[in-house]
């Protein structure tokens, strides 16, 4: 019987002290009754932006905690989940809500209750979306393609032909137009498609999911990796407008997708490590509803725009913080209300009420730091001093229960912020 063997794991605070360290990990690595751990805790620290913190609690115990994103981290073979206060339904109904999804993708959350996790819902959107896609008809285009043909096509190579090694066989390097399938379009979903395949529970999804792999690959769609910012390069005609929602979908699903790599169809596929920031997608679902209600009105919206700020550099070399609210609502070119969004458990923290007591300054009108309540709600007025008619308010908004449908919750969260704004721009 053979004793098994004793394992190590690492974990490095600091990239600097991993140097002290490296060659006493060499060693263990290579003793033969002794296994050096995969440095998951290392993983999740260098994620960037880093959606865990990690608390040391005792030499074998460390406490992670999830802040402002949602979704999965997987170091290793673990999956570490970060679940949305809101539910998984209550996560996509603010998406749709904020990217103008059409009715029927909110229909589909609806169905997506029981037990499924938030990337298993989001890939039974994505394949939703990009069926409608393929049955509308892939688009497909001329691009320039360089390849060996024993007959000339287009232009004929002559410097690579001459380079080419051992070319006996009579071919010769030609770059011609081809018309096909191997588009940046298809390409991002492939891709999309292969990064969801391994990451989800639910058989059903993943088996369409294989067949729009199928698909795409039948038609000479290749592998490669895609990044975010190339799907912003594309532009949208006639022939592809029918792709506009699904590339926002792949866009979405790349933009929280971190640990790009090459992978081929023999490989393992990897498990997605994907997250998103909730604090931003709850100040874009704010702005939402104030340009959807307001707007049509002789109100205007001013949402993320910097204003001047109330510090001037004297001396040193750093400047001051930009000042940008995330909303400021006008009326007839004059500030009326400045909304401010904090997705905070625990509700807004000192330094916010500073904040937003610059942003009154400023602007010479009240200030609203929106909260979401967790426990208990959320109802604080401050008047700043020697400026009677500046307040700064924490009010705050209840999400709905997951178990509500889906409309049912972008309506109560719509009505509860148009609740606490009216009362500002009554008498304006």
């Amino acid at each position: 019987m053979t004793n098994a063997k004793k394992k190590i794991c690492v974990v490095v605070n600091s990239r600097a002290n991993y140097g002290r360290i490296k060659s006493l990990m060499v060693a263990v690595k290579e003793h033969k009754d002794l296994e050096l751990d995969d440095d998951e805790i290392d993983y999740i620290r260098r994620l960037d932006p880093q959606p865990l913190t990690l608390d040391t609690i005792s030499r074998n115990r460390i406490r992670l905690k999830a802040g402002k994103y949602v979704g999965q981290v997987v170091p290793s073979n673990k999956i570490i989940k970060m679940i949305p206060k809101i539910g998984d339904v209550g996560f996509f109904g603010l998406l749709l809500y904020t990217e103008d999804m059409p009715k029927w993708i909110l229909d589909e959350i609806s169905t997506a209750k029981g037990g499924r996790t938030l990337v298993d819902v989001l890939a039974r959107l994505f394949v939703k979306i990009i069926k409608e896609i393929i049955e509308t008809g892939l688009y497909r285009k001329y691009y320039r393609v360089s390849e060996q043909t024993h007959i000339i096509r287009g232009r004929l190579l002559l410097a690579q032909t001459i380079r080419a090694p051992y070319n006996l066989d009579g071919k010769v390097w030609c770059e011609y137009n081809k018309i096909g399938y191997n588009v940046l379009e298809n390409q991002a979903i492939l891709y999309c498609t292969m990064l969801l395949l391994n990451s989800i529970k639910n058989i059903d999804t993943w088996n369409e999911l294989l067949a729009i792999r199928k698909t795409l690959l039948s038609q000479e769609v290749s592998l490669k990796v895609i990044h975010s910012y190339e799907l912003q390069t594309l532009n949208l005609h006639r022939l592809n407008e029918h792709y506009e929602m699904g590339l926002r979908f792949c866009k979405f699903i790349l933009d929280g997708t971190i640990g790009y790599q090459e992978f081929s169809m023999e490989d393992h596929m990897p498990t997605l490590t994907w997250y998103h920031n909730m604090e931003r997608l709850f100040e874009k679902f704010v702005t939402k509803i104030l340009q959807k209600n307001y707007e049509p009105t002789e109100f205007k919206i001013r949402a993320g725009k910097h204003i001047d700020n109330v510090l001037e550099l004297v001396k040193g070399a750093r400047e001051p913080p930009d000042m940008i609210p995330d909303n400021v609502i006008r009326k007839n070119r004059k500030d009326v209300l400045i909304l401010d969004t904090k997705y905070k458990s625990e509700g807004a923290h000192a330094s916010d009420f500073y904040q937003a007591t610059a942003y009154s300054l400023e602007l010479d009108c009240n200030c609203v730091l929106l909260v979401p309540e967790i426990e208990n709600k959320i109802q604080n007025q401050f008047r700043i001093l020697d400026h009677p008619d500046l307040h700064v308010y924490e009010k705050s908004i209840k999400f709905p229960e997951e178990k509500d449908d889906i409309h049912e919750i972008i309506e109560n969260l719509e009505k509860q912020v148009l609740d606490i704004v009216d009362p500002f721009l009554k008498n304006k």
